[in-house]
């Protein structure tokens, strides 16, 4: 009697082992790089708004503002100059 207890109890505790403390660690990660993604995202968005608000208001961009145009995993790098109307 005891034995067919414990293999009742041994089916769910290995379906546990198996797929759902994976499935716990799996979701955990995807939540972690999703809350990174944003975060670098509105990075880049607000070093766009620096330069494109310093080239309107014709101030002198930060090299921070410069950067982090830029900056958003991606190889390019955006100049301030990039936004500036083009002189005739």
């Amino acid at each position: 009697m005891e034995l067919s207890l414990f293999r009742r109890r041994r089916i769910p505790l290995l379906f546990l082992l198996g797929v759902g403390i994976p499935s716990l660690a799996l979701s955990y990660l995807a939540f972690r790089g999703i809350r990174n993604e944003l975060a670098l995202l509105e990075q880049r968005r607000l070093g766009e708004h620096r330069a494109l608000g310093c080239s309107i208001s014709g101030g002198r961009p930060t090299a921070r503002a410069v950067f982090a145009a830029g900056y958003g995993g991606n190889a390019e790098l955006w100049l301030i100059s990039d936004f500036l109307p083009e002189e005739r």
